[in-house]
């Protein structure tokens, strides 16, 4: 989710969280995989579904590479800002509604506790 994106489009325009909201899919492309699912799913929010990581902490350590990276960014006109990532495990065999459940979950309990960062949570399944 990316953090305070209603603020940079009442503060600076549309056209301003327009060119925030695809730089942001750059950074996402640039710190996944090609074999790694990634999804606009809402205004503000993307999904990134990453097979076969080997533990829930190696999960956590992309997402916190990716609130870093985009930290690391000033966009036009000075603008920064930041994201937070809720993340969860899956086997692949539970229904699909619920494993979004989970990371809206752990989402909020990441802009909750420590916008900017991401946090794990609710895991099926530590192994895949």
């Amino acid at each position: 989710d990316l953090d305070n994106l209603k603020h940079i489009n009442d503060t600076y325009g549309h056209i301003i969280g327009d060119r925030f909201i695809k730089e942001f899919s750059d950074i996402l492309q640039a710190y996944t995989r090609e074999t790694d699912i990634l999804s606009r799913f809402g205004g503000d929010e993307f999904i990134v579904i990453m097979k076969r990581m080997r533990s829930g902490d190696d999960a956590l350590k992309k997402g916190e590479e990716i609130c870093q990276a985009l930290r690391n960014v000033t966009f036009a006109e000075g603008v920064t800002s930041t994201v937070s990532v809720g993340i969860t495990i899956s086997n692949g065999e539970e229904p699909l509604d619920e494993v979004i459940q989970r990371v809206d979950t752990a989402l909020y309990q990441a802009k909750a506790s420590r916008k900017g960062h991401a946090i794990c949570g609710g895991r099926q399944n530590d192994g895949e």
